[in-house]
């Protein structure tokens, strides 16, 4: 069996690699189970604390595998996407930060496979957007959500709507992405934006990030009760303590 994902860990840092370049990372039945298996070793790794997610060769993800689609059966098709939500839930309920970085095509499936990420570092041939319409379906894993959680109601249903691609720099422009770099300078990007991270609290940088998730679907006032509780187990670890003490309240100290 080829390998289709690869997942490598080195300095508190793991990368993710979708690697079936000759079909733009499409998200075949095989793809699908190494990318379980591999997300689920990259979110019990302890000894790391930041992923990059990235697509070896010229595209992020170019979706779904449409030449398996037109095979399956109704009951393959809805195995298919109950293992495709999973992964949805396996990126939303990740333990450490995740930091998408896409060349090329991500589309469908594989444009939310990267809004289920924290951060988006995009490549300047990158290309963006749902074909869905196109074809007959529907948005089927939770695009629904963070897609105008991302860029506004408006935009997105204008995207679901009418199939239209974005190019990087419109992706920066709505909020889809969060930098655009020339295609050389993407892992250089994405290593560097994650060696920030890396830099903070990782306690801290954990608890807010499972608050964000949290808020998107929960009442201000639920929000506030999840923050305070935060709060009191930062004090209770100590953490502003410690860096009151060591005199780098600005945010420079490293460690967990």
């Amino acid at each position: 069996m080829s390998e289709l994902v690869i997942y490598r860990a080195q300095d508190r840092l793991g990368t993710l690699t979708l690697n079936r370049p000759d079909s733009l990372n499409a998200i075949s039945e095989e793809l699908m189970d190494q990318l379980l298996n591999r997300l689920r070793e990259a979110g019990e790794d302890s000894g790391t604390d930041v992923l990059i997610f990235r697509g070896e060769g010229r595209a992020f993800c170019a979706g779904a595998d449409m030449k398996e689609i037109r095979e399956r059966t109704v009951d393959q098709r809805r195995r298919y996407l109950q293992r495709l939500q999973e992964l949805t839930t396996l990126l939303w309920n990740m333990d450490k930060a995740v930091i998408a970085a896409v060349q090329g095509y991500a589309v469908g499936a594989g444009c939310e496979l990267i809004l289920n990420c924290d951060l988006r570092i995009a490549a300047d041939d990158a290309r963006f957007g749902f074909p869905e319409t196109a074809i007959g379906a529907p948005i089927t894993n939770a695009g629904t959500k963070t897609l105008p959680a991302t860029i506004g109601l408006g935009r997105a249903r204008e995207l679901f709507y009418t199939g239209r691609m974005l190019d990087a720099r419109k992706a920066e422009d709505w909020g889809l992405v969060n930098r655009v770099v020339p295609r050389a300078e993407l892992d250089e990007a994405a290593e560097g934006m994650a060696r920030t991270i890396l830099e903070k609290h990782q306690l801290a940088i954990r608890m807010n990030r499972a608050a964000v998730n949290f808020a998107l679907g929960a009442t201000v006032e639920q929000t506030l009760i999840h923050e305070a509780q935060d709060g009191m187990t930062a004090h209770a670890a100590g953490l502003m303590d410690q860096t009151r003490r060591s005199g780098e309240w600005g945010g420079q100290r490293r460690g967990k």
